[in-house]
Formats: C-alpha cells, structure tokens, sequence
C-alpha cells in the first residue's frame, strides 16, 4: 500500500492491542520513516478522536516505534514523537480507567528504563500525569496492595488489618498537618521579625492571641499525629516479635522433619535393596517378573501412576489396607546396579510391596496389592492376518494413498510381541487360556456364581423328568393312591414348586454375581492398560494415534470382560445341561439317542472353521473401530481448522469410506454367521423329525411310554438348546479374543526408554553437551536430523537455538527431555550421559514452555501446579504474578475458574501465560522455552519477558527455541543450527549479526524480507559503521522509491494515452 494520510489513518483505525496487529502496522511505519513528521501528525490526530482502549492501541504502536528506532539508531520517529509525547500521554491518561492508566503508567517506566527520550521528555510526560492525579485527588496504591488488583481488602491478610487502618489514619492526619504547621511558623515568624514596625499595644495582643491559638492548635495536630504513628510503630513491632517467634519455631520444625525425612530415606533404600534382591539378577534389566501369586509385581517408582484394583467383596468394599509410613513422593528409583549388601527381613519387603505410595491426589494410604491380581500376560503367540480392506473408493485414489502411507508409518507393535522383533506363530488354544485368566483375581467369585448356575440347571433338568411321569400318572384310571418318590401328587406338586423357587434364586446370585465380576474386571483391565499405555515412550504415540487407543480402552475392554464372565457362564451352562440332558436321554432311549447323535459330527466342523472365521472379522470390526474413533476424534477436535479451509466435504468423505468399511464386515460377519445358524437349526430340525417318527413307533409297540417320549423331547430340545449356545459362546469367546489381542499387543509392549531405571538426578545444573548426536525420528528413520551435532551450553547461561524449519530445533529439546534416545553420540549434564539417568527425576528438574500451550480440564490453580501438586496457594500466586497472570483477577472464580477442554475457555495468550507459570513454579534447573512468547501482545510480551530476564538471572540454564528478534537479543550465546543437522555456528548477537556473510545474518535477514532475500547493491559509501538491519531497510525503502517511480510513470502515460482516444475505452 503507497504511503498517504488515508493509508496511514487506516492501518491506525485497523490497529489493536494484539502484538501481531502492532507489530505489523509499526514495520509498516518504520519502512515509511522519511514521512515520520507527517505520520506522528495523524496519529495524534487519530489518538484525540479514539476512546481510552483505543489510546491505548495506540500508545502500544508509539512505544514499539520508538524502540525500534532506539535499536536501529534511526532518530527520525524519536524526533517526531517527542514535541507531542507528553501531551498525547496526557490525553490518552485523562478520563482513563485505572486499568488503563496502570498499563500506560508501565510503557512510560520502560521509556525511562530505557532511555527511549530525552531527560527533558521523560520529565514532562511525568510531570504531566502527576498533575492529572493531583487534579484527581487520586493516590497510587502502596500498602496492601493485591497482586491481581487494587482490593486490599480481597489480598491483605487478617492480620495486616489493623496495620493497614493505622497505616491509613497516619495518612490522613499527615496531609493537613503539613499545611498546619507551615501556616504557624509563617505566622510565629512574621510577628518576631524585628523589620516589622512595631503596631499599638492592642493591637499586638489581639495578633499575639492569634498566634497562640494557631501555635496551639498546630501542637495538637502534630501530637495526634505522634499519637497514630506511634501506634503504627508498635503494631509493627508487635508484628516482628511475633514472626521472629515464629520464624525460630518454623527452624526447628525444618531441621527435626529434615532429620526424619532422612531417617525415611534410609529405610526406603534399605526396603528397596531387599526388594531388588529378592527379584534377583534376571530383574535388573527393569522387566516385570512374575511374583508367587502369578500376577505382574509392583512398579519400583510410580507414584504418579494408581492402578485401580477393586476391592474384594467379602469385605463389602471396606478399606483393609495397613498403615505405613509416609514415603517422600520426590524420591527417585536408585540405580539397578552396585547395590549395596543390606539384610532386611522378608517381612518388611512383603509389607513394603504391599503398601507402595500413592500420591496422585496428596493422600498418604497405601494400595493393597492383592494376590490375585491382574495375571502376567507373558508373551504368547503373535495375532492372526487381518482381513483386506473392502469397499475401496475409487473416485478417491488420492486419500486412500496418504491414508496408506500414513498407516505404513505406524509401528507394528505385534512384532515386538517377541524380543527379537519378529512374529510368532499363530495363537490357539493359549491364547484362549490366557484371554480367560484375565479373570483370575475373581476366581473365588467366579467358581461361587458356577455354584449357583449348576444348581440352577439341574433345577431345570427336573423339568423334563417331572412332565414324564405327571403324563404317565394322568393316563392310568385312579391317581390318588400314586406315589411319586413317597410322595402323593399334591405334595410332589408343593415339593416341586419349592425346587423352582430355589432355582431363581440360585439364578438371581449368578446374575448379580457375574455382572458386579465383570465391571471388576473391566475396570482392572482399563486402570492397568491406561497405566501402561501412559508409561510408554514418544515412538508409541507418534506410531499410534489417540483415538485407536481409546477404543482399545473402551470397547475393547468391554467386550473382553463380557467374553470372560457372562459369556462363559452361558458357556458353562450349555455344557452342563447338554451333558446332563444327553445321559438322561441315552438311559431313556438309546436307539433315540444314536440318531440324535448324527448331527453331532457336522456341527462341530462347522462351528470350529465358523470360530475362526469370526475371530478374524471381529478383529477387524475392532481395528477399524479404532480408526473411525481416531478419525473423529482428530477432525472434530480440530474443527476451525477444517471449516477455514473448507474439507467439510473430504473430511465427511473420509469418514464415511471408514463406516462403509465396518459396514462390510459387519456384512460378512452376518453373512457368516447367518450360515452357520441357518445350518444348523435345519440339521437339528431334520434330527428332531427323525426322533418322532422313530419315537412314535416306540410308543405304538409299547417299548416306550408316552411320559418318555415326551421327557425325552424336551431334553432333546434342551440339548439342542446347549448346543446351539456352546455355537454361541464359542462365537462370543473368539470374538473376545479378537478384541483381548488388541490389548495383549498394549500389554506386551515394552518402552524402549523406561521410565524406573536408571540413576536418581539430584540436580541438572552443570554443563550441557552433545556430542556428535546423530538422530532420526524412529517413524521416519530415512530422514536423517541430527548428523553429528555438537555443542556445550554452560550451566546457569541463557543460550537460544535458531535455524531453518526442519532444521531441528525443538527436537534439541525432546533429546534433553529424553522423549528420545539418539541413535549415537551423547548428551550429558555435568559430565553424565542422561542415557543412565531416571527420566523422572531428570524431567522434575527440567521446565517446559512449548509454542502451543497444553492445558488440561480443571481450575486455572490446578493447571499452573500440574507439575508440583502440593504447592501451596502462597506459591501458586506467586508463579501466576510473576508470569503475568494479571487476566486472573476480572475471572469471576480467579484461580478456582475451569479452563475447559484443553484451555478451550481462554485465549491464545491466557493459556500461554499459564503455562509459563506453570513452568515458574518448578522452579527448574534448566528451562526450555519453545517460542514461549509467540502468543502474547506487546505489553505482555514486555511484562513477561521481563519475568523471564529476572528469573534468567538466577542459577538457571535456559534454553530458548526462537524466531523472535527480542528473544534472540536476550540470549547470551546463539546456537545456530543448518539444514544438513549440524551446528553452523555459535556465538553472542553482536558477533553473528556483525559479520553479514554469517549463517545467523542471513537467516535474519531471510525472515526480516517475509522469506525472499533481496538482491544486493554494492555501495559506494563506506558501510563500516551500518549494520546489516540497516541496510536491509535502505535497501527495502529504495526498492519502494523506485517502485513509485514506476507506478507513476506508468499512469501518467495511461492518462496522455487515454486522452485522445477516450472512444476506445481505458487502456489495460
């Protein structure tokens, strides 16, 4: 856009308070800086007519004006600014909010920290708004003041209240005084000056009278100020006695905990060596080994991790768990080798094992671990062959290949089932074993519930036996002297009905038990499953997105535990009540009984290929359950992006091709099973007509009565009943096999970075070195990043990291975060390799801000100490304020406010502030910033940033990943990384940027001309003193001029074109 007054009042109308629309329009007015005159005009102009937020804006633009000028030693717009400075402050403060006039008051302190005017200048705009609070009576607000606002009474403590009530009486009685007494000395020294001709005596004792009247009452202001100040004077002291007391107190308390806390500490080591030494050598690689009971044991160091083991019911959930001691939760896992020879009974390491910590919400009980708890799911064999995909697109051939490649990128976790990376055979019968000792830990519940079903089925088998004979007594003459196993028949009939109420009841506890079992187990595989997919490393996550991993946890879960508790009950039954049904009716009839037995045969081989052919398509079903749960997960949560650019239409596209797929293996799965029951419903139907008309001919030659035929139908049906329900559970077992191997692949897993081994960090300050790294993400091992990347960061320095996208720079930081191993070379910290080091107590002392912030569900409070749970509030606060958190205190709940879905209920620059503070409560050895000001507007951004430099100041190692020219200026060394994963070169700003040939020159440069270099034109005058930044702008502000030039000649010519011959219309 050319620069003119409507150019100009536009981009200031456009203006606000964010730090890009600032950042914008101020380099727009830098690179116009030959018409700064005119510019400052129209914007005091503009700042006039604009309301108190809009002043501010502007203000916002002068000050990021005005300091880059001071930075590029261009004096123009410091010379415009500063005839009209002081007034605009003034008008722009006038009338102001106090929010406002709190923010305007800052940008004029960093004018005068920074020497952006002249001393001159600096007075005047002070002297300025120093009248406008006197016209106001308006007073800065000093004693009590709250971190998030003006309220003392919201901030100041009970305890500082009647402080602050004297404090405030001796300002008031402090204000008049000085007029009081200034008045009585002036009046004292008029009447004893000795120039002053002497009046009449009358007239000198009334004027002597008056003046003892002011003396007097001057003498009374000034005693009742003595008065409050001498009270304020012994609040205070009274104060300071006080916190001296119990200063001495809190000393003593510290070092007798400290004492104790040491005392812990030895005996937690010593339980830990006993433990250690109990799961002997083959352990000490940190592979779980399997305990007396066969379930997995306890975790050496999980404290953020609480596996949910449900309570055993013969307690009715009462909590039985024993009372231990606190064990500190910062304590890290000592290293694996060199243990030092300790003897500890086995009875203190079996209390210790089942008591370990837990910690996630601050509560000192103990878990109890339970004998029979979650099986060891070992190693068994590998997962059967997926189906193909169906119902291919072909009017989508572009989607279906990057869907392709991006699941050829994931990792293929049933190869690593075992330790050399390759599949096994496929699973058969140990795999359904292993699927049913899941249910282990309730094998006592379970085996009463089969109490429960195997009297209830011989209930019913009764049923039969019971009609026979009713038919055989109902068909002879005279029934009332029958006896039915000594019983007349009304007694028989009372009798039976009270065998069948047993029988419901016996059926009401197998319910009941079998449902309350199978919440337990699927709660057990969910906690356990969530804790291991949470331990795993970044190439798991990068491999496996979200939403298969949901589903694994969902419905995966759910179909296992149905498969194991109701499913085998079903399963059970049928198999009792077949086989009971099958020897009453070969003692009823075997001839019958031979015929029956016919079907028997094709039954079963259909049933065992319909099993395996249902595994596989279940299996499937699942898999790609996970994928359409992926799917809508991942487009859903990111649903702006979509819509801005307009993948409605391919992103409902790409989700029905998955549906469509599900859709066809449900298909076949119907397909399948409907041939399979059809089968044999019509081979049990042929069996049952054979058995009438063999049965009837029985019962015409009197071979076989009416009542046994009959008794024997029903078993028939009954045993075709089981049979068809064996089909069933064999269906419904395969089924959740086909689910249970998706959580075995979890399972079976093992990091390949993890997270209890290694030595504790008891500190990460200390010289930072990598050495000849060489690295690859393990998704793309192809694509080389890191090719021998070598640098030092001294402890307690300020380094940033810059470079080319792609180049590396944030992978710097998830190598030192241990997210990664390097494929070779080192890092270390004070000469230790962070490979043998335990990634917990490394990353406890490492803080992380990253350029998108990450905030989860809950209150401001818990998020800032997401990363030191027990902060206190007095800390939180303090982390909040130093970071910036000023936002806190217009929020209706301040810091109980919920943030939403990931921070959905604040802003951009909110959440980024939280998250500072969340890395400033740490308060970590080293601190990586990954843009961590990218989202902040300018006053943030300075107020932060200023944060930053005092924190910077401490014993802290920072590391800064940026593009931002203020956080590269801040740094004391500049890590310069290039394209080929190398350093290119290192050292302070002022030497990089003085040598223009340098890698770091040009990349600035690069980013300073919106990604094109411009070309060069040698210069005729000597450039010795012109920095490279000045002579990019001469070069941008020549390339306009000339570009005007063009422009104008090119209309002028339309114009004397156009002229004579207007007929032919406007030239192009």
């Amino acid at each position: 856009m050319a620069y003119n007054d409507d150019s100009v009042l536009a981009r200031l109308s456009a203006l606000n308070e964010s730090h890009d629309s600032i950042a914008t329009a101020a380099q727009w007015i830098m690179f116009h800086r030959r018409h700064a005159d005119r510019t400052v005009a129209l914007w005091m102009q503009r700042l006039k007519d604009s309301s108190s937020t809009k002043r501010l804006s502007l203000v916002y633009l002068a000050n990021e004006v005005a300091q880059q000028s001071r930075i590029r030693h261009k004096e123009d717009f410091i010379i415009a600014f500063s005839p009209v400075i002081a007034e605009a402050a003034a008008v722009a403060y006038k009338g102001a909010p106090a929010e406002i006039q709190g923010k305007l008051r800052r940008v004029i302190d960093v004018w005068k920290d920074r020497a952006i005017f002249e001393a001159p200048i600096q007075a005047a705009i002070e002297s300025r708004l120093s009248e406008l609070d006197k016209a106001r009576g308006s007073v800065k607000p000093g004693f009590g003041g709250s971190p998030f606002g003006s309220s003392a009474a919201a901030s100041v403590p009970s305890e500082f209240t009647p402080l602050v009530s004297a404090h405030q009486t001796v300002t008031k009685l402090s204000v008049p005084l000085k007029t009081t007494i200034a008045s009585a000395n002036q009046e004292y020294e008029k009447q004893v000056d000795p120039t002053v001709p002497a009046p009449s005596a009358p007239v000198y004792a009334a004027r002597l009278n008056g003046l003892l009247k002011t003396l007097a009452s001057a003498e009374s202001a000034v005693a009742e100020c003595v008065k409050a100040r001498e009270s304020l004077i012994s609040g205070l002291e009274k104060m300071l006695d006080s916190n001296r007391a119990a200063l001495e107190n809190e000393k003593n308390a510290a070092s007798e905990l400290s004492g104790r806390k040491r005392e812990i500490e030895d005996k937690k080591q010593q339980v830990e060596v006993a433990i250690m030494r109990a799961l002997g050598p083959a352990d000490s690689n940190g592979a779980h080994a399997e305990g007396e009971s066969g379930g997995p044991p306890a975790e050496l160091d999980r404290p953020e991790m609480e596996a949910l083991t449900p309570p055993g019911m013969d307690d009715d959930f009462e909590d039985t768990r024993p009372e231990s001691i606190d064990y500190d939760e910062d304590e890290d896992v000592k290293p694996l080798e060199d243990v030092p020879a300790t003897e500890l009974s086995s009875a203190k390491a079996s209390t210790y094992t089942q008591s370990l910590p837990i910690s996630t919400n601050g509560s000192n009980k103990r878990r109890r671990v339970d004998d029979g708890d979650f099986p060891d799911l070992g190693n068994d064999g590998e997962i059967d062959a997926e189906t193909k995909d169906t119902d291919q697109d072909e009017a989508n051939q572009e989607f279906q290949k990057s869907e392709r490649a991006a699941n050829a990128a994931q990792v293929n976790l049933s190869a690593r089932l075992s330790k050399e990376g390759t599949p096994k055979s496929k699973a058969g019968f140990k795999e359904i074993w292993r699927l049913l000792s899941i249910a282990k830990p309730e094998a006592r519940w379970l085996g009463l519930a089969f109490f429960f079903l195997m009297i209830s089925s011989g209930v019913t088998m009764l049923i039969p036996f019971s009609v026979g004979r009713i038919l055989d007594i109902s068909t002879k003459g005279n029934i009332d002297d029958v006896n039915i196993f000594g019983l007349s028949l009304n007694q028989f009939f009372m009798a039976l009905g009270g065998v069948l109420t047993l029988g419901a009841m016996t059926s009401f506890g197998r319910v009941i038990l079998l449902r309350i079992i199978g919440e337990r187990v699927v709660a057990r595989l969910r906690s356990q499953l969530y804790r291991k997919t949470y331990v795993q490393d970044a190439e798991f996550f990068d491999a496996n997105r979200v939403g298969d991993l949901i589903s694994r946890l969902g419905s995966d879960s759910v179909i296992v535990g149905k498969s194991i508790t109701s499913n085998l009950s079903d399963g059970l039954r049928a198999i009792f009540s077949g086989g009971a049904g099958f020897a009453i009716m070969i003692w009823t009839s075997a001839k019958l009984t031979g015929i029956l037995c016919l079907m028997f045969p094709p039954i079963a081989i259909g049933a065992f290929f319909y099993g395996r052919a249902i595994r596989n398509v279940s299996r499937s079903i699942q898999k790609n359950l996970g994928t359409l749960t992926k799917i809508a997960e991942e487009r859903l949560g990111n649903i702006k992006t979509s819509q801005a650019f307009v993948g409605e239409v391919q992103e409902v596209g790409r989700y029905n091709r998955q549906v469509r797929k599900i859709f066809a293996l449900g298909k076949k799965e119907s397909l399948i099973a409907a041939t399979f029951f059809a089968s044999t419903g019509w081979a049990g139907n042929m069996t049952i007509l054979a058995m009438l008309v063999v049965g009837g001919n029985l019962v015409r030659s009197g071979a076989m009565s009416l009542g046994d035929l009959t008794s024997f139908m029903m078993y028939t049906a009954f045993a075709g009943s089981s049979l068809f329900g064996l089909s069933g559970f064999y269906s419904e077992l395969m089924k959740g096999v086909g689910a249970a191997s998706r959580l075995f692949e979890l399972q079976d897993r093992k990091p390949s970075i993890h997270q209890t081994v290694g030595s504790p960090v008891k500190s990460a300050q200390g010289t930072i070195r990598f050495s000849d790294v060489h690295f690859a993400y393990p998704t793309r091992p192809a694509v080389k990043i890191f090719n021998g990347l070598d640098f030092e960061i001294a402890s307690g320095s300020n380094v940033c990291v810059v470079g080319p996208s792609g180049g590396g720079k944030s992978t710097v930081a998830s190598l030192l975060l241990r997210f990664y191993n390097p494929t070779s070379g080192s890092i270390t910290i004070n000469g230790v390799d962070i490979s043998g080091m335990n990634i917990k107590s490394l990353r406890r002392r490492i803080g992380v801000v990253s350029q998108e912030p990450v905030l989860f569900s809950g209150t401001i409070a818990e998020n800032i100490a997401y990363g030191k749970p027990h902060a206190s509030r007095a800390e939180i606060i303090s982390a909040a304020r130093r970071a910036n958190c000023t936002f806190i205190s217009d929020l209706p709940e301040g810091l109980e406010t919920q943030v939403g879905a990931r921070g959905s209920q604040l802003s951009g620059g909110q959440k980024q502030r939280i998250a500072i503070a969340r890395a400033l409560l740490k308060d970590p050895d080293i601190l990586i910033l990954d843009e961590a000001t990218s989202a902040l507007d300018a006053e943030s951004e300075t107020l932060v940033n200023e944060a930053l430099a005092g924190l910077l100041r401490g014993h802290n190692t920072t590391i800064s990943i940026a593009h931002r020219l203020s956080t590269i200026k801040r740094s004391d060394l500049i890590i310069v990384l290039n394209k080929d994963g190398k350093v290119a070169e290192i050292g302070s700003y002022v030497k990089l940027a003085a040598d223009k040939e340098s890698a770091f020159s040009k990349l600035m440069e690069w980013q300073m001309s919106g990604g094109e270099i411009p070309e060069k034109r040698p210069s005729t005058e000597a450039t010795s003193h012109i920095t490279e930044f000045e002579e990019i702008e001469d070069d941008l502000a020549r390339d306009e001029d000339a570009e005007r030039f063009v422009d104008e000649g090119e209309e002028a010519s339309r114009e004397k074109a156009a002229l004579p011959s207007q007929d032919k219309g406007r030239s192009p």
